[in-house]
């Protein structure tokens, strides 16, 4: 097989429906993908090429373990551990800091030196393109995925999901409707912010979030909805209206949670 380039990738996602001027929040494994001539910085400069400067390219970039180690379960920790950690954690710092379980097309977004983030302490979002400022300014505390948090505000600008070679519960977006709905339990969490030049560990109650469902709600929304499907190298990419999903989610959680 050959090799993914610059250019197949740029012609594979115009084929697949992205056009200049797009939104559009990415998930993906360049595992799943195969032999990419590049790599990671390939596929991240054929889709800014694609969207052009008028559109803008959105990735989590979450912080996972500037959480509750009591919530931590891949892998949990000893009880015995929660204060130190509590006590130690850093604080989240964008571009810095080192993004474990984001992937490495999150990776190489992030060392880009326009993208933008949001300042959540464990749930940031980060953005390169026109609408980047907005998109990550302002970003509430809670709920991470509630009214006027980046990806809601990515659903307001009619967003397009690209999945690359992973499933509906990598899609982050999807987390929105969830808190929404408000059918999920509160949880206590916390977390390292700065405060005053200073580390400060804080408490918050946020929604205790599962994408687990996310498959069968993406299997129910395709029986249903158009989602164009290519291939990229070996890696199956589907192109969704994140508008249209969310309130199909919505709307799921409503009737069966």
């Amino acid at each position: 097989m050959l090799p993914v380039t610059l250019e197949s990738a740029s012609t594979a996602f115009r084929s697949l429906g992205l056009n200049s001027g797009d939104i559009v929040e990415l998930h993906g494994s360049l595992k799943a993908i195969g032999l990419v001539s590049g790599g990671p910085n390939t596929i991240c400069d054929a889709l800014l090429k694609v969207l052009s400067h008028e559109g803008t390219l959105i990735m989590s970039a979450q912080y996972s373990t500037n959480s509750d180690p009591a919530h931590w379960e891949h892998p949990p920790v000893d009880i015995e551990a929660f204060k130190a950690i509590r006590e130690s954690h850093p604080p989240y710092t964008g571009k810095s800091t080192y993004l474990a379980w984001m992937g490495s097309l999150a990776q190489t977004l992030q060392l880009k030196d326009l993208t933008e983030f949001s300042d959540h302490p464990s749930m940031a979002v980060m953005a390169y393109g026109k609408q980047s400022k907005w998109v990550t300014m302002d970003a509430p505390l809670t709920p991470a995925f509630g009214l006027d948090s980046p990806l809601h505000k990515a659903i307001q600008l009619k967003a397009k999901a690209l999945l690359i070679g992973v499933d509906y519960d990598r899609l982050t977006g999807m987390h929105v409707a969830e808190a929404l709905s408000k059918k999920r339990p509160y949880t206590i969490e916390s977390a390292t912010v700065v405060h005053n030049g200073r580390n400060k560990r804080i408490k918050f109650l946020d929604y205790d979030y599962d994408s687990d469902v996310f498959k069968v709600i993406g299997t129910e929304f395709e029986k249903t909805h158009q989602v164009p499907t290519i291939k990229l190298g070996n890696a199956t990419c589907k192109l969704i209206d994140l508008s249209t999903l969310h309130e199909f989610t919505l709307t799921y959680f409503k009737e069966h949670l």
